[in-house]
């Protein structure tokens, strides 16, 4: 796929998710279970409490242990789901253009016969390495260097 393609396929997937996104939290916040926001202090829960538990001091806090993790357990759920509902799309949108929406592939460019080898570059330092240095580059070692 050229680039240009992909660039305007990856912009319209980017603009749809972020609408996708707006308009499902829209209708799930909207939406909301009264359950989903309801806390263990409130007046319905503690009603719940304590119409449902009765008993010695063990059997009321088992009671009004399960009752709340049932609470916390659905609340979770239901959050979840919605949750889900909100990302699926624009997640299924960028799994669909990361695997179908690929760049075309590079085509390696046809060997031309004056080409150089692969390894010419290291015959070449290494021809550099070992000549001899001509007179003019020699270094003269055995004068002293000027003191001023």
């Amino acid at each position: 796929m050229r680039q240009d393609r992909r660039l305007r396929i990856k912009r319209i997937l980017i603009v749809s998710s972020i609408i996708w996104m707006v308009a499902v939290t829209s209708v799930v916040l909207l939406t909301l279970p009264r359950q989903a926001t309801l806390t263990m202090e409130s007046p319905q829960i503690q009603r719940e409490l304590a119409r449902d538990c009765s008993g010695t001091f063990k059997q009321r806090f088992r009671c009004k242990q399960t009752i709340i993790l049932n609470t916390s357990q659905r609340t979770f759920s239901d959050l979840a789901l919605r949750l889900l509902a909100v990302v699926a799309g624009p997640i299924a949108a960028a799994v669909y253009f990361v695997r179908y929406c690929r760049p075309d592939p590079i085509q390696p460019r046809p060997a031309t016969p004056s080409a150089p080898d692969d390894m010419s570059w290291k015959k070449a330092a290494e021809q550099r390495i070992h000549q001899p240095k001509s007179a003019g580059d020699e270094d003269d070692s055995s004068d002293p260097p000027p003191l001023w």
